[in-house]
């Protein structure tokens, strides 16, 4: 049984870890990380040097199968997945999101790129389908009411809560206009700090104010006003 420190630990023990935090810090190397530091990449990519690994294959295969030795050698994780460096990032990344790993096994060849296309259209038509949605859930009297969104004529903040109007009443929500216009379609734009218009309901404006179709005026923020420009020119 083995009662000391491996030779991989060992070696590692000589890096001084006050002056790689140092470094770790200065460039914000950890921040937002919450499993795989900084420390444990340099420790993965030291072993592939000492131990000539040739591929990020190579890599994970070996350190899977020391997989119960790899805390006594300094290294945390119990699992080791590809560690994947490339200039095409939304590439990986697309890959991962929708599961296709096969493309990150191999060399990315034309043809592979042009199948991973194909497939990624297809899975994306999918989601789209699947993930749309219209209308807001709105809970009043212990029961649940779906407004959709093409019935909002426009939005008032009130405090921490939402005024959401249609044309012939309003609904109290507890969210914040600013937490709930990001969900919303582009036909939402905001025009105010205090009020968000819907401009499918947009009867008329000028450069001070905004007229819905149920005759509500609402004033336009200075900040606002590209803003709107561009929201009615990107909806024409």
């Amino acid at each position: 049984m083995n009662r000391g420190k491996t030779v991989f630990s060992q070696l590692m023990s000589l890096l001084p870890d006050y002056e790689f935090n140092k470094c770790v810090a200065r460039y914000n190397g950890d921040y937002r990380i919450k499993e795989f530091t900084c420390k444990e990449h340099f420790l993965i990519m030291s072993f592939a040097q000492l131990t000539y690994r040739d591929s990020l294959r190579d890599i994970e295969s070996c350190l899977q199968a020391m997989s119960k030795k790899l805390y006594h050698s300094g290294i945390k994780r119990k699992n080791i997945f590809l560690i994947m460096i490339t200039e095409n990032t939304d590439f990986v990344i697309q890959c991962i999101r929708h599961g296709f790993y096969d493309y990150l096994l191999f060399n990315t060849l034309k043809a592979d790129l042009k199948l991973f296309s194909d497939r990624l259209k297809a899975q994306s038509l999918l989601d789209s389908k699947s993930n749309v949605k219209n209308h807001i859930l709105i809970k009043e009297h212990k029961a649940n009411t779906e407004l959709q969104y093409n019935n909002i004529v426009f939005i008032e903040a009130y405090g921490s809560y939402s005024n959401l109007y249609t044309e012939n009443r309003f609904y109290t929500i507890s969210k914040a206009i600013k937490s709930i216009i990001h969900n919303l379609p582009e036909t939402f734009v905001r025009v105010h700090r205090s009020y968000a218009v819907n401009l499918d309901h947009v009867q008329s404006f000028n450069a001070e104010e905004v007229i819905m179709n149920n005759s509500t005026i609402i004033k336009i923020s200075r900040t606002k006003k590209m803003a709107l420009s561009e929201a009615i020119q990107r909806t024409a």
